[in-house]
């Protein structure tokens, strides 16, 4: 073997070296579309539970209407209702002050739960820690085929083709730290039945967790999405969370 040829392959072999080395920084590939697995030479999953879940904009879908899935931290505050009933009364009685400075604080931090999750739900943003890594896909039981159409991706992802189709799945296009403010949307085929929303999901190139998975979508008559029929039913809910505790404040602290 000639000297040149033994340069040319050394070089070439420390180019495959390094391309493993570095991950896919530009986003997954489409060998990665079935276990949903990032190239990452010597680098294996997070045993420990994601810090991270799928939420979706409604638990129903219908073929041609829009969902928005986010991405949630497990660290995520308690619902306002939690929150404002978190408080508990050890060994005694307070008096009616202490109850009303704390009923007033309840309160407050009810009313900042309440506008921030309705918000979310109309502007559907993701909340939890950054993360620079992404593959999202929807998919049914027994299979592991990505299933139907995302829309525009949000700023720093693109699609990635899997499954025959060049817009079944979402990754990264770049490592920038995707923020609270990425959405992500996605069109139902038609001729499904219940499905599912998987995600692998990486903080940085050496922290990454598989399997994080939505709860069951059905199909429905109503998809229930922002802007549909099922929009009034959530403002309605918002109204009497904020009712029912200014009365419960109103009484108890009047007199």
């Amino acid at each position: 073997m000639s000297a040149r040829m033994g340069t040319l392959l050394r070089n070439v072999f420390l180019m495959q070296v390094l391309s493993l080395t570095v991950g896919y920084p530009n986003g997954a590939t489409s060998s990665s579309c079935a276990d949903m697995i990032p190239r990452h030479s010597g680098v294996q999953p997070q045993p420990s539970p994601a810090p991270y879940s799928i939420q979706t904009s409604s638990h129903t879908f219908q073929p041609g209407q829009p969902i928005t899935v986010v991405l949630l931290s497990s660290n995520t505050q308690s619902s306002p209702l939690a929150v404002f009933c978190a408080g508990t009364v050890e060994d005694g009685l307070v008096s009616s002050r202490d109850f009303c400075k704390f009923a007033f604080r309840a309160f407050s931090r009810l009313s900042q739960q309440l506008f921030h999750i309705f918000r979310a739900i109309k502007q559907m943003t993701i909340k939890g820690p950054d993360y620079t890594g992404v593959l999202l896909e929807a998919r049914m039981e027994s299979t592991v085929n990505a299933l139907g159409t995302w829309q525009s991706p949000p700023a720093n992802t693109k699609f990635l083709h899997c499954s025959g189709n060049q817009r079944s799945a979402i990754t990264h296009s770049n490592t920038n730290v995707k923020d609270n403010s990425t959405v992500y949307s996605w069109l139902p085929p038609s001729g499904i039945g219940s499905i599912y929303f998987m995600a692998t999901v990486a903080r940085q190139r050496t922290a990454f967790w598989l399997n994080v998975k939505s709860d069951t979508l059905t199909k429905g008559a109503a998809a229930g999405g922002v802007g549909s029929a099922a929009e009034p039913v959530l403002w309605a809910k918002a109204g009497l969370l904020f009712l029912v505790p200014s009365f419960l404040f109103t009484l108890l602290c009047s007199s």
